[in-house]
């Protein structure tokens, strides 16, 4: 009787055993199957359009896990304004909607002396009160007059480059939409490099300070790690 009940047990066992993992796949996918989306509410949108074929970036867009490795980092960067007593809102995040309607004001305001959007196909984000311009410009374009105009948007910390003027290149300097797991490129635009503080008190060029100040998907851990954190920065004003 034992041997007559085995072999149908053990087919139910097995049916049983795939439906449970057909199930936990469908609830917890593959970390490539996961949904990029805008959790942060952050904004992001296109400014010009000039160039053809200029690859959309990824922006803000992230997969839950992702996010949720992020969130820590994301906490941290935005109270550490208010606390260091540099903003008057509790949490920097909460600058970046009244900064993406003042931005276009800026924008239309320079574009008669600097002709921005003929020579350019951009992007922005906006995160904690930082700018990041993402997309192609013109080669004989002024990026550098541009950018420090945009730096001077109402309660905007820094702006970020991360611009090319080759569409076509193997490597960006951002992530894309179209292949987000592509390696990213410094810009490498002569920018002023910031110093990221280790234990012993040195300093690592070319790094940010501490996670508060680290760019998008480019954080820093609580202490310098060589390998994070190595974009450059427009120079204060």
């Amino acid at each position: 009787m034992r041997r007559s009940m085995c072999g149908p047990a053990s087919v139910f066992k097995g049916a049983a055993l795939c439906l449970c993992v057909s199930l936990l796949s469908a609830v917890f996918p593959a970390h490539g199957d996961e949904q990029r989306m805008n959790r942060g509410h952050d904004p992001f949108f296109q400014i010009s359009k000039a160039i053809d074929a200029c690859p959309v970036p990824l922006g803000p867009l992230e997969t839950e896990t992702e996010w949720l490795a992020d969130s820590h980092y994301r906490i941290e960067r935005g109270n550490s304004c208010w606390i260091e007593g540099r903003c008057r809102l509790s949490n920097a995040y909460l600058y970046d909607t009244e900064i993406a309607e003042a931005v276009q004001r800026r924008l239309a305001n320079i574009n008669a002396a600097m002709h921005w959007r003929e020579q350019s196909t951009l992007w922005l984000t906006l995160q904690r009160r930082f700018i990041y311009v993402q997309g192609c410009v013109a080669p004989g374009f002024d990026k550098q007059s541009f950018l420090k105009e945009l730096a001077r948007t109402a309660d905007v910390e820094r702006v970020i480059d991360d611009t090319t003027t080759n569409p076509g290149a193997a490597q960006l300097p951002y992530k894309t939409l179209a292949d987000p797991d592509r390696p990213v490129v410094d810009p490498g635009n002569q920018l002023r490099q910031a110093s990221c503080p280790i234990s012993n008190g040195a300093t690592v060029p070319g790094q940010t300070p501490r996670g508060s100040l680290c760019p998008l998907r480019h954080r820093c851990p609580p202490r310098c790690n060589p390998t994070q954190c190595t974009r450059r920065w427009i120079p204060e004003t």
